[in-house]
């Protein structure tokens, strides 16, 4: 692990930012937490982030949107999306459909977590 290595978390789940955020710490990484896409968009046009950790259902702007929008913005940023719904979900589709490369289906465990990290910074 690279503590070089700046993670930006979206997820409207209170609770679920609070747990992502200690592993981060935990293991040694930087990061962020917020709970609405806008505000990291608002966030990734101010920071350079090495990961963003997105969920993809959230109220005002789904992860998707947001994911084209980061992607846009900030093409070296790679983007892991997080759900707790099915491949069939629409969103889920949209989002292996428009290009995302990384998907954790949610509840997922720390060591695949940071594995999921890893590999995404290693196809840098």
């Amino acid at each position: 692990m690279d503590s070089r290595i700046n993670v930006l978390v979206v997820d409207d789940e209170p609770g679920m930012l609070e747990t992502m955020a200690d592993i981060l710490a935990a293991t040694g990484y930087r990061s962020s937490v917020v709970e609405q896409a806008k505000m990291a968009l608002d966030l990734v046009g101010k920071i350079h982030f090495d990961i963003v950790l997105m969920d993809i259902v959230m109220p005002e702007m789904n992860g998707v949107d947001a994911y084209k929008k980061i992607r846009s913005a900030s093409p070296d940023t790679k983007i892991i999306m997080m759900t707790g719904y099915g491949s069939d979900h629409p969103l889920v589709k949209k989002a292996l459909g428009c290009g995302v490369e990384y998907l954790l289906h949610k509840p997922f465990d720390v060591d695949t977590l940071i594995s999921s990290i890893n590999q995404a910074c290693g196809d840098s």
